[in-house]
């Protein structure tokens, strides 16, 4: 038997020695693949929670912006209300028009007129008021010549009336009345526009900037936690928590972040300037009892904006809008911004982390987001403009082109600078967080690795 076992081997050596090969290799080349498919199972999993751990702290990053900046909107509505009063200049008007409305003789048809005027709402409409100027006044006029015609004796003892004009101090009165009024009213329509316009911008570019600095930031932190976890795998230790930190000193964040100052303290005032200045050259001839459309409107304010901007060939960033230039003005925001607790130094962490922020605004890409920011905001506010002259609960066959008193829609531009830094919610800024170019500079920022 074993000879027959032996002759069989023998006359089969060469078939059973490659059949031996193949299972062999067969088994071993089983034990490769499954060993490359575990450890491509594992690098993907390792991948895709590196992934989801980007995209979650990515979009924590964009929450934080959100935020940051309705903490920051308190700053501006303060400059702003404060520095454009039109509400005050509003009750000045109000003031005057009580006055020219107060009666001269109180009879029982003046009593009934009086309570007539104070229970109509129409007459608080400070359109109406704005068309009205001339004509009151004349009325006014000819009122003050019958009643001094027709005064008594009897009625000039009366304490309730006043003395008529004797002499031509009482036209001279009116007159100025009158050129005051105009005057307050073309300072209304100017700082309307400008307050509402200047808060968009100034919303714009905060929005901006702090984009840049927390997504700058969230790299640092992202690649600390990248970095931990490394070194955890290599110690073999089991924590639960992420890591929490940054590869940029703390000391440096706060410096950093203090920047944001130079914008809400400082360089706001300029720009105010620059839309004062191109309201003025574009509504300077528009009366406020003009009738204007939607569209004129729409003009208006990209004229404005085109003053402002430049022309698109330019591409102006504001990059001096959102941080200091000069080195002095850059040690005045450490000193200033920080209220004294921070040394008003700058190492060169912080200064790296300048040079990157200003490379960005003055690249092609920030400008292209810029764009796409104040074309934005400045359709949501045209959007409540539009709602002024057709509201949504109108009539579907009342959609014809309107027109209104350039006075009447005063207010609604007014009223849209509080919109823009106290609404709740604030259409601005969830209109901001609808932005892709935004989000896609941010994604950049946030994920550039490649120098770190």
């Amino acid at each position: 038997m074993w000879t027959s076992l032996k002759n069989y081997f023998k006359k089969h050596r060469r078939s059973l020695t490659i059949t031996a090969f193949a299972v062999s290799g067969t088994y071993l080349l089983g034990i490769w693949a499954k060993w490359k498919f575990l450890e491509w199972q594992e690098r993907s999993g390792a991948e895709r929670t590196a992934r989801e751990n980007m995209k979650r702290r990515f979009q924590k990053r964009q929450s934080d912006c959100a935020y940051t900046i309705t903490s920051c909107l308190h700053i501006v509505a303060d400059n702003i209300l404060n520095e454009i009063d039109v509400d005050a200049i509003i009750n000045e008007l109000q003031k005057a028009r009580n006055r020219k409305q107060s009666p001269k003789i109180f009879s029982p048809t003046s009593s009934v007129v009086m309570v007539d005027r104070a229970t109509n709402p129409a007459d608080d409409d400070p359109a109406e008021n704005a068309s009205k100027v001339g004509s009151e006044d004349e009325k006014n006029n000819t009122e003050s010549s019958a009643e001094k015609d027709e005064s008594t004796p009897e009625s000039s003892s009366n304490d309730s009336t006043p003395e008529s004009p004797t002499n031509g101090s009482g036209e001279s009165e009116v007159i100025m009345d009158k050129k005051t009024k105009r005057e307050l009213w073309e300072e209304v329509k100017i700082k309307s526009f400008m307050r509402t316009i200047s808060a968009v911008y100034i919303f714009a570019f905060l929005s901006l900037l702090t984009h840049l600095q927390l997504n700058l930031l969230g790299r640092f932190n992202y690649l600390y936690s990248v970095i931990s976890l490394t070194e955890r795998d290599r110690e073999q230790t089991i924590q639960i928590q992420h890591p929490t930190g940054s590869t940029i000193n703390a000391l440096t964040e706060a410096k950093y972040l203090t920047f944001s100052w130079w914008l809400l303290n400082i360089s706001w005032r300029p720009l105010v300037e620059s839309v004062n200045f191109a309201v003025q050259s574009v509504l300077a001839e528009v009366p406020v009892n003009r009738k204007v459309k939607y569209e004129d409107i729409v003009w208006m304010i990209s004229q404005v904006r085109s003053q402002v901007e430049g022309p698109p060939e330019l591409r102006k960033t504001f990059r001096g809008i959102m941080l200091p230039d000069k080195l002095s003005d850059e040690l005045e925001v450490l000193r200033k911004g920080s209220n004294g607790t921070i040394e008003p130094v700058i190492d060169k962490e912080l200064r790296d982390l300048l040079n990157e922020t200003k490379d960005v605004i003055d690249s092609n890409d920030f400008w292209m987001v810029q764009s796409a920011v104040l074309n934005k905001l400045f359709e949501v506010m045209q959007s409540d403009i539009h709602k002024v002259f057709y509201p949504p609960d109108a009539d579907n066959n009342d959609l014809e082109e309107k027109e209104m008193l350039l006075a009447k829609l005063l207010p609604s531009i007014t009223r849209e600078t509080h919109q823009v830094v106290n609404g709740v919610p604030n259409r601005f800024l969830e209109a901001i967080s609808e932005i892709t170019e935004l989000e896609a500079l941010s994604a950049i920022i946030y994920t550039s690795f490649e120098d770190e």
